[in-house]
């Protein structure tokens, strides 16, 4: 049977029923007199209580009493032997509990008359079944000075202006309360019940907390540190620091696999608030760096209230995110949230799954211009191919022209010299006949000798012309034999030795230049170097 335990205070008749025991026996409690459940205590406690212990013995056997006498001290049969052995000596003066309780709680309210203002950070934050709030504000520089304070009654008006900025009261929280001061009855501590909350010490502390963090970070140089960094070609290895609760890890995962690319992730899991995130996220930071050859490392969470991001704004945690050799990425809380870690950060962005897309973008936009270019060179190189067949056909019509044209001209050379030259010879000798028939006899033998050197002279200039046009026709003959080496050269038969062919329809032999001119079903003939294949067109593919 579960203990059951009875403080019992005969000089105001008032007993108090607590422990394990009085789940069972609270029927029983609240037929000795009028009880009444103290809620904060776990405790019943009755008015009129004029049982002895003997009698409460016989209704509860597995209570433990606990007796007050009217000086306020509690008596047991040592405590009662001890009195009664000193009776003979003076008694000092004492309060009871409750007088001194009363006399505390009056020496408060003297101190402190009116409400007053206190500030802290919250340390504990524990609701009651009857809806009371009851917590522990602590010093912001000293965690382990504490004091209690409740909310009593009316939580949703004195957090309204809290929530209003996206606050809840909750653990880690700077605040700033309206309370009147006085006495716990059970610890006989000093409670603090709150009347009103001024939230605007709260933004005003979180806002200056961002603030001072990258002023301070400015101030070292290492403000733009994280940023000036910059990503590989293309990115691939990541390392990422978040929390296994929640939905932010899978719409992280559904965008980045929108780039369909072999992403290889490395996760730490972390607390990403709390107590506990920064030295977590510092530590899965510091191991990520160590132990893989990352390109980016990323940080994200989801949303939540301003107390739950605060973690983001500490100094130590964003001062490590500048000093990292990777570029750090982030993401924290929703798109109207900021952080001075996201300040530092190489990128940041609204929401986790804006992340994916960023990276999967970058993957996506490499292809596409991967798939411009190779369009791009190929319509380039069919352009110059086109012009080069262009250019070599004008070519070759020029050169076979300029060809003809030199022969022709060679030709109508040596036929108007042959029809000159003998009617030059005849004359130049009809005209030495005459001279030499008006001439005297003496100058016979003189004409003579002159004939015969004339002839002389006609015949080696006879030999020489000849000679000439030898060497004019041998000079030509070899240009003609280059023009036919540089015709037989481009000749389609050399074109087809170097791989071409020559698509012909079956029906008609006409020659095809474009896939676009090709017809499902058409009989094509294929002529290549050696031979030629007939083939049927079952299917095309345009590459537009």
């Amino acid at each position: 049977m579960e203990v059951l335990f009875a403080k019992i205070d005969k000089s105001i008749k008032k007993a108090t029923f607590s422990g394990p025991g009085t789940f069972l026996a609270k029927d029983r409690i609240k037929s000795l007199g009028s009880a009444r459940w103290n809620g904060v205590d776990k405790s019943w406690e009755v008015s009129g209580f004029e049982l002895s212990d003997q009698q409460l013995e016989e209704i509860f056997p597995n209570v433990k009493i606990e007796t007050i006498n009217q000086a306020g001290e509690q008596l047991g049969v040592e405590n009662v032997e001890s009195i009664s052995a000193s009776s003979e000596g003076k008694i000092p003066s004492s309060y009871s509990v409750s007088q001194l309780s009363s006399q505390i709680r009056s020496v408060l309210k003297q101190a402190f008359p009116q409400v007053v203002y206190v500030h802290g950070v919250l340390s504990s934050v524990k609701r009651s079944a009857d809806g009371r709030l009851f917590m522990e504000l602590a010093e912001q520089e000293r965690p382990d000075e504490i004091i209690r304070c409740v909310i009593w009654k009316d939580e949703q008006n004195l957090t309204a202006g809290l929530r209003k900025a996206g606050f809840n009261l909750e653990n880690e929280l700077q605040v700033m309360f309206a309370v009147e001061v006085d006495l716990n009855k059970k610890w006989a501590a000093v409670s603090l019940s709150v009347t009103g909350i001024v939230a605007e010490y709260t933004i005003a502390k979180l806002k200056a907390q961002r603030e001072q963090t990258n002023e301070k970070l400015k101030a070292e140089g290492l403000f733009d540190k994280n940023r000036s960094l910059s990503l590989p070609f293309l990115p691939r290895k990541l390392g990422l620091i978040t929390s296994s609760s929640g939905t932010v890890i899978n719409d992280f995962i559904d965008s980045l696999n929108a780039a369909n690319f072999g992403f290889e992730l490395y996760w730490v899991s972390t607390a990403v608030q709390g107590q506990n995130a920064k030295q977590e996220i510092i530590k899965a930071l510091k191991k990520l760096e160590k132990e893989h050859q990352l390109d980016a490392i990323l940080i994200f969470r989801g949303g939540g209230s301003a107390a739950d991001l605060s973690v983001f704004n500490d100094y130590e945690l964003v001062k490590a995110i500048c000093l990292s050799k990777l570029p750090i990425c982030s993401a924290i809380g929703h798109q109207e949230d900021q952080s001075s870690l996201q300040d530092v950060s190489f990128k940041s962005f609204g929401v986790p799954k804006d992340l994916g897309h960023y990276f999967a973008g970058i993957v996506i936009e490499y292809r596409r211009r991967y798939s411009i270019s190779c369009d791009a060179i190929a319509n380039f190189s069919t352009r110059l191919f086109v012009q080069a067949e262009k250019d070599f056909v004008s070519l070759s019509k020029s050169v076979f022209a300029f060809s003809t044209g030199i022969l022709q001209a060679v030709s109508q050379n040596l036929q108007r010299f042959s029809k000159e030259f003998p009617n030059s010879v005849i004359s130049f000798v009809d005209r030495e006949e005459k001279l030499l028939s008006r001439s005297a006899l003496p100058t016979i033998h003189f004409a003579h000798q002159m004939c015969e050197f004339n002839l002389q002279r006609v015949g080696e200039l006879f030999k020489l012309a000849s000679n000439f046009f030898l060497r004019i026709v041998q000079e030509n003959e070899k240009e003609i034999t280059a023009f036919e080496r540089f015709f037989d050269s481009i000749s389609p038969k050399q074109q087809l030795l170097r791989g071409f062919a020559i698509v012909r329809r079956s029906q008609d032999k006409s020659v095809v230049t474009r896939a676009g001119a090709i017809e499902v079903g058409s009989n094509l003939e294929i002529e290549f170097a050696d031979s030629n294949i007939e083939v049927l067109v079952n299917r095309k593919v345009l590459n537009e």
